[in-house]
């Protein structure tokens, strides 16, 4: 059976009849649609060695991130600057309200507060990520999710093929796009995610917590760019009084003025 066209006539009644073939389809006819194969083995092997070499070297983010989302029915909305690098080094500096630089250099994280002229130190640990920002997330692990690569070297390099390009790590899954051959969506600690996507879009959902999030990132990786050590680990200025973590259980996200955005 031949397959319609829209060029066999110009008659208005058979171009319409051909336009409605087209849309229902005819038994023998071709798919018009593009089906993307699914990956076979060897390339998603390529496309996981290609992650972890990304996930351990250079930069995987430097730019702007802008935050909104809800979390326990409060809504928020932050601009920060941001800087991640492998390994859980991690830097961010908001503007307005709330204000507040974080910095983890993979073991420590540090928050000052120049507002209220305080700073605070913690382990860098998913703990620590969870009382500060909402995200149960070890840092290499939040900022691999930032960085585009889905998930740390240390969880990729054992990952596990399921098929179709869908990769079972610890403590969660990944999917890779095979057009893109990047990671499109995937779960780590409970936490789902797709993106970032071409226009750098990063959408972040943790039920548990009631915490949605929308990322919008704003910059560039560049993987040859050097290290910037100093920066992780910021010296609080003179006159901060340091505090406890404790007396933070708030996530920062959240406007400091008990508002809603």
């Amino acid at each position: 059976m031949r397959c319609a066209s829209a060029t066999v006539a110009s008659r208005p009644d058979v171009m319409a009849a051909g336009l409605l073939v087209l849309l229902l389809g005819l038994p023998g006819c071709a798919a018009r649609t593009r089906v993307q194969a699914p990956l076979s083995a060897d390339e998603t092997a390529s496309v996981v060695a290609s992650l972890i070499e990304q996930a351990g070297a250079g930069v995987l983010f430097d730019g702007e991130v802008r935050a909104s989302g809800r979390y326990r029915g409060r809504r928020f909305r932050v601009r920060a600057v941001a800087r991640i690098e492998p390994e859980g080094r991690i830097y961010l500096e908001t503007a307005g309200d709330p204000s507040f630089v974080l910095a983890c250099d993979g073991e420590e994280i540090r928050v000052l507060f120049p507002a209220d002229r305080e700073w605070l130190r913690a382990p860098a640990s998913a703990a620590t990520v969870a009382d500060l920002l909402g995200l149960p997330l070890a840092p290499d692990e939040l900022g691999a999710l930032i960085g585009g690569v889905g998930a740390p070297a240390r969880l990729l390099r054992e990952a596990r093929r399921q098929g179709d390009g869908r990769l079972a790590i610890a403590g969660g899954w990944l999917a890779i796009d095979s057009a893109s051959r990047r990671v499109a969506r995937g779960e780590l600690r409970g936490i789902g995610f797709s993106g970032p996507d071409a226009r750098g879009r990063l959408l972040v959902e943790h039920p548990a917590q009631k915490l949605t999030l929308s990322l919008r990132l704003l910059g560039e990786v560049d993987g040859s760019a050097p290290s910037q050590a100093a920066l992780f680990r910021p010296e609080p200025p003179a006159g901060f009084l340091e505090v406890t973590l404790a007396g933070y259980r708030t996530p920062l996200l959240l406007p400091q003025d008990g508002s809603d955005r």
